[in-house]
This record gives structure tokens, C-alpha cells and sequence, in this order.
């Protein structure tokens, strides 16, 4: 049994009856490359490219079971199959058919590069000691 057989990749007609008119050109686009991929695995660089993720945000897709991930050595491959499902996936999430369109939200970013500011101790505005 094939990894793609495994994850039941649904026939585009069933895709582009849970999805809004106005998002079938990107459901076909992304289905036509999933078809046309011969690959069994993308690096994650290679997924963070097709997704447009981030690191953060891909450890957590793995971690969730969104991607199936194996081992090859010490690099980590991602099924095709289902990065290509996940895709297919927000692009429903955000383009429901039976309802307005909606953001497909990624998770909060627990790494934020908010810094706490303050001021050095003893010194006034115009930076002489006080």
C-alpha cells in the first residue's frame, strides 16, 4: 500500500463541493501539483517554502499529526501527500462553502520578539547622572 492510498486523497470533485466558488482556481492549482509531484517526501525547507510557514509553525503542524514526518537519516521528510492535503485543507478552512469567508489562523508564535524597554538607573533625559 502507497503513502497516497494510506492518506485517501479525495476525488477534486469532493474538494470543490465543501469549498466557495471564488477559491476552486487555488483547490485546482494545488490539486493539480499534488497530482504532478512525484516526490514521496519534501525537506522542511522545501516545506516551509510551499506552505509559507515558519519553522515554529511547522513543528507544531508535525507535532499535531497535520504532517506526517519520518526520518531519513538525520533529515526529516515530509509526506507530500500530506502537505499537499494540509494545503487543501486551509484553503477550506478559510473558504467554507456554506458560509463568509474566514481567516485560517495559524497558532499563537510562543517565540515573540517583544522586549521589555527601560531606562538606565540614575540618569535623567538628557542622559547625565543625576
Amino acid at each position: 500500500m502507497t503513502l497516497a492510498r494510506a492518506l485517501k486523497i479525495p476525488s477534486l470533485k469532493e474538494l470543490l463541493a465543501k469549498i466557495a466558488p471564488n477559491a476552486h482556481p487555488a483547490v485546482i492549482t494545488v490539486y493539480d501539483r499534488l497530482l504532478a509531484d512525484q516526490g514521496i517526501g519534501k525537506t522542511r525547507k522545501q516545506c516551509l517554502e510551499i506552505g509559507g510557514w515558519g519553522m515554529t509553525s511547522q513543528r507544531q503542524k508535525e507535532a499535531a499529526g497535520q504532517l506526517q514526518t519520518w526520518n531519513d537519516g538525520t533529515i526529516v521528510r515530509v509526506s507530500t501527500v500530506s502537505l499537499y492535503l494540509h494545503i487543501l485543507d486551509l484553503i477550506a478552512a478559510s473558504h467554507p462553502a456554506d458560509g463568509p469567508q474566514r481567516k485560517a489562523r495559524n497558532p499563537a508564535k510562543p517565540f515573540s520578539k517583544s522586549h521589555r524597554k527601560f531606562s538606565v538607573s540614575g540618569r535623567n533625559k538628557e542622559g547625565s547622572p543625576a
